[in-house]
């Protein structure tokens, strides 16, 4: 990766961070200034006051140091600690924020990524980066001041050691206080800063390693967790001894050795870093102390030299490694944009002029799924009659959701057309088109809100007219009986008082939330799955007094509970094959929906009487 690569990766996440947080590099700066001051400000000051102690002993002086050194530490002490506190909740909010960023995208992108194996994979690595090894922005946002402190900090220092090659006043000549010990000295430092740096390489591969396996085994925590707390697998762990059989396969998954191999690495590196600088340090420390004692500095100087270069060694290693994370971190940054930058081709599109009349037709539609050459649904041509009943049927797998996907524009057909008005939808702007839609599909899906919330799908609603459609729907006892009402919280994971629904209350909340919505096209794909025959038709039918005048696609593999359509579509292994109402289509003794019909009639001969 070239440096102007490397330079715009890194401003990108720097306009992310300020737009999360627009105080955050101000903030940093800040902290991070009066960090590397405290401790600067007492040793410069302590080196003023050993002077004044070992030579003049001006009373009034030392005063006026010690009084300095307190009441500098103390005001920066208390600025530090009001900003560090702020930074603290802030960085728990940024967490927050950076994975709502993630979130966010991710349900702006077009349904197709939603089931792109690849996507997927992306935010998967991006969230096992983050919670495994912090890296990605998350990375950046803590990296950030810890590098700006070692600047400031490595800046400071270089000045407090302005006057130890030089000297003022006599002072014995010798080869410890020669021009030649002062290169001596420099090289020694030299070599105590460099050691880091050039150890930092063996560490690299061990770096890498660590970031590619930890990512592996976070994620292996993060299934078993999520394993573990979902509903209903507690009795499945219990009863087929699964605890014993998860722990052997998470054990033979997590790589151990290449751990070991990772810790012995980073252990022999840190430990001859170490003992190179506390060797070299040491003699630099004799080399000052001497000096000190042929006169060459004064013997407070020797404290400030020593912290100095002390400070100088510990920055200089610390920046070494922070740069260099912050390097090996663009890669996983960069991928972090490539999920972000998703390209969405539905974003723009014509205003859809007249929603009161609207017209669908499926022209010749054919779809497969990316990924295989099986066609889902081929050569498909069927109008949508206005203000009329529609049932689609058909068995597992024919093709009915399909079609509702591309009705909804979730996925676009790869051959011939859907039209609205004449024209192809796709033409027409994405969030306009979806507004013509009302749809309650069988994996439906309720949030840990409120219950007027799930139904209007917002914090701020009619409260008046949620009631209304709950009771519409069939929720009207179930909620009479609930001490808060709308404000019930439905769920108990983000509240302990949260109620939870059976299958039924929450499909009815279901269907409240697509009347809320009030839109001139309503679409049931198979909501009421889980019921048995004669339950559903009676929804159905309670569904068909709800739709009123609106058009309406109620979509079943039971041809019991659409009997009341207007028209009935069939479909087969991805075809539409029959179309008419029930006693036509059951004139056809060689069709597929006679089959059917006579197949199911066992199940629900009481609601076809």
């Amino acid at each position: 990766m070239t440096f102007k690569q490397t330079i715009h990766i890194l401003a990108r996440a720097c306009r992310i961070l300020h737009q999360i947080w627009p105080g955050f590099f101000s903030m940093t700066i800040i902290t991070s200034t009066i960090n590397s001051l405290k401790p600067l400000i007492a040793l410069f000051f302590s080196a003023r006051i050993i002077n004044e102690l070992s030579g003049e002993r001006d009373v009034q002086l030392i005063i006026f140091y010690v009084l300095t050194t307190v009441l500098s530490v103390f005001v920066l002490s208390v600025i530090g600690a009001l900003i560090n506190q702020r930074l603290s909740v802030r960085n728990e909010i940024n967490y927050s924020k950076l994975e709502f960023l993630y979130v966010k995208r991710y349900m702006e992108m077009d349904y197709p990524n939603i089931e792109d194996n690849q996507v997927n994979q992306m935010l998967a690595d991006i969230r096992a980066r983050t919670q495994g090894n912090g890296l990605g922005l998350l990375h950046l946002s803590m990296a950030l001041p810890s590098l700006i402190n070692n600047f400031v900090t490595l800046a400071l220092s270089l000045a407090m050691l302005a006057g130890m090659f030089t000297a003022s006043g006599a002072y014995t000549r010798n080869w410890v206080t020669s021009p030649f010990a002062t290169v001596i000295l420099a090289v020694l430092a030299a070599i105590s800063v460099m050691t880091p740096i050039i150890l930092r390489k063996w560490q690299k591969a061990a770096y890498e390693m660590m970031e590619r396996e930890n990512p592996k085994a976070n994620t292996l925590f993060m299934f078993y967790d999520d394993y573990k707390n979902v509903k209903n697998a507690a009795k499945d762990i219990r009863l087929y001894d699964q605890a014993k059989t998860l722990s052997d396969i998470f054990d033979k998954r997590l790589n151990h050795r290449m751990w070991i191999w990772f810790y012995r690495r980073m252990a022999a590196t840190n430990s001859v870093s170490g003992a190179v600088s506390a060797m070299t340090g040491g003699v630099v420390y004799l080399f000052i102390g001497l000096r000190a004692l042929y006169g060459m500095y004064p013997i407070g100087s020797v404290v400030q030299y020593v912290g100095a270069i002390s400070n100088i060694i510990n920055n200089m290693s610390s920046i070494t490694g922070n740069i260099g994370s912050l390097l090996n971190n663009i890669v996983y940054m960069q991928n972090i944009y490539d999920f972000l930058d998703r390209s969405d081709p539905r974003s723009s599109g014509d205003k859809i002029p007249n929603t009161q009349n609207i017209n669908i037709e499926f022209d010749n539609v054919s779809f497969k799924y990316p990924g295989t050459d099986i066609y889902a649904l081929r050569n498909v041509n069927l109008r949508f009659k206005t203000g009329k009943r529609l049932a689609v049927v058909g068995m597992n797998g024919s093709g009915k959701t399909t079609m509702v996907k591309l009705l909804c524009r979730l996925y676009q057909p790869n051959e011939g057309a859907i039209r609205l008005n004449g024209e192809d939808i796709q033409n027409y702007n994405y969030p306009d088109y979806t507004r013509l839609f009302n749809v309650v599909f069988q994996d439906f899906k309720l949030f840990s809100l409120s219950l007027g919330g799930n139904v209007a799908t917002a914090d701020d609603y009619d409260r008046e007219r949620a009631e209304r459609v709950l009771v519409t729907a069939g929720f009207g006892e179930k909620l009479s009986s609930l001490e808060k009402g709308l404000d019930t919280m439905l769920g108990k994971d983000c509240d302990k008082e949260g109620v939870s629904l059976s299958g039924g209350e929450e499909q009815k909340v279901a269907i409240a939330r697509a009347i809320y919505r009030d839109s001139p096209f309503v679409v049931f794909d198979e909501p009421t799955a889980a019921l048995d025959p004669i339950s559903e038709y009676e929804v159905y039918t309670k569904l068909n007094e709800i739709v009123g005048g609106k058009t309406a696609v109620f979509i079943s593999h039971r041809l019991s509970s659409c009997r009341f359509c207007d028209d009935i579509a069939v479909f087969h292994e991805g075809a539409l094959i029959q179309y008419g109402d029930h006693d036509t289509l059951l004139t056809d003794k060689n069709g597929k929906y006679y089959e059917l019909w006579n197949a199911q009639a066992q199940h629900y001969t009481d609601t076809s009487a």
